[in-house]
């Protein structure tokens, strides 16, 4: 997910809390959106160590999504 649909929107290389982020490309939601009118179910991947490391909440993350 990070640096292919989204990137922080502090410019961090890690988010800093849920609402740090902008979309990577502003053609990323309409093309999202697209592919599930066309039937594409969307499956988004995401490594978070942060979640084990207790950096990050696993909260956030599904906010993030």
């Amino acid at each position: 997910m990070d640096c292919t649909l989204v990137n922080t929107k502090s410019g961090a290389k890690f988010a800093k809390n849920a609402t740090d982020w902008v979309y990577w490309h502003e053609s990323v939601p309409k093309k999202l959106q697209e592919l599930s009118e066309e039937g594409y179910k969307i499956v988004i991947f995401t490594n978070q160590k942060g979640i084990s490391t207790g950096q990050t909440k696993a909260e956030d993350i599904k906010k993030k999504i």
